[in-house]
């Protein structure tokens, strides 16, 4: 019986560009930069995290119109988002700050709450699509690589857009935080790292002709054929402002991760073949097992659920 091919590596860099593009999308949504995009998401993800796991309260919360009530929501303090994130308490302050100034966030004396009124808003349950839509894209390339059999199939028999969404926001941040267990950087540098070497590599590597090539953990295309970005069209593409862009890229610089020449800068082949990189990889391949299959699990559950009441 012949040995199925490792694609891991494909398998997660087509995961780390869902990534990226979900970071965009909620940038877009909140009207904010990555940082407070990723203190938004983190406090999302503590509020709701009992609703997410247990099965009959998520699917009684799985549509559009399914919004928790607030007294279903868990606090957060901003410590444990700091934490979470690996970044500066001040930080996570200010920028929770902006959120609650904007009316996004809520602080009662038990912590840091997004309430239904805020997923209520239009532009919050107008996100309900584009989300999805991301979703089904890994899916459909997850199924073209034969990764994930079955799983891309067009329309749910009943709408768990708001269960997708809350399993996309943990799979995001566990994705996130197995990159930044493995290099020791923060949240955002990893975000940062991420978006480079995705420009490096173009979308060929990713699902086009050149995908299989480079399929396996060890499989990487050589430097010279990186193409090289400025810190300018990172900044915009995430979007951040320049000056942290700067900083943080010249951190990542310095750390090794990143290469910079007069064309701009690349994530070198021997970073991406490092044992760190590598063992992140295969757990970002995992962990993408892990999220089709709760995808597939909770549409299966709701498509044979009886009538489920609101819990209260």
């Amino acid at each position: 019986m012949t040995e199925a091919p490792d694609q891991r590596r494909l398998v997660a860099r087509r995961t780390l560009a869902y990534v990226v593009e979900a970071a965009r999308l909620i940038t877009a949504i909140i009207d904010a930069d990555l940082v407070t995009a990723l203190t938004f998401l983190a406090i999302s993800r503590a509020n709701v995290r009992r609703i997410t796991a247990d099965r009959r309260m998520a699917e009684s919360y799985a549509g559009a119109k399914d919004i928790p009530p607030d007294a279903l929501r868990t606090a957060v303090s901003v410590y444990s988002i700091a934490i979470e994130l690996g970044l500066p308490y001040e930080t996570v302050r200010r920028h929770a700050a902006k959120l609650r100034s904007a009316g996004l966030v809520e602080r009662l004396d038990r912590g840091l709450v997004i309430p239904l009124s805020t997923y209520a808003q239009p532009r919050f349950v107008a996100a309900l699509g584009p989300n999805e839509r991301l979703t089904d894209g890994l899916l459909r390339d997850l199924e073209a690589f034969g990764a994930a059999a079955g799983q891309a199939e067009d329309g749910a028999a009943e709408d768990m857009s708001r269960q997708t969404l809350r399993l996309s926001i943990e799979f995001f941040l566990d994705v996130i935080a197995a990159c930044s267990r493995a290099l020791e950087i923060d949240h955002l540098d990893v975000v940062i790292l991420l978006a480079i070497g995705l420009h490096n590599v173009g979308s060929a590597v990713i699902s086009g002709e050149e995908a299989q090539a480079y399929a396996g953990l060890r499989d990487v295309p050589p430097d010279e054929a990186r193409r090289p970005v400025s810190t300018y069209l990172v900044a915009r593409y995430l979007p951040l402002p320049l000056e942290s862009a700067r900083r943080r890229c010249a951190r990542l610089v310095q750390r090794g991760l990143v290469a910079r020449s007069s064309e701009g800068m690349i994530v070198p082949a021997a970073v991406s073949t490092s044992p760190a990189l590598i063992d992140a990889f295969a757990l970002i391949a995992e962990l993408t097992d892990q999220h089709v299959r709760r995808l597939a699990d909770a549409r299966s559950a709701l498509a044979t659920r009886p009538a489920v009441r609101h819990l209260s």
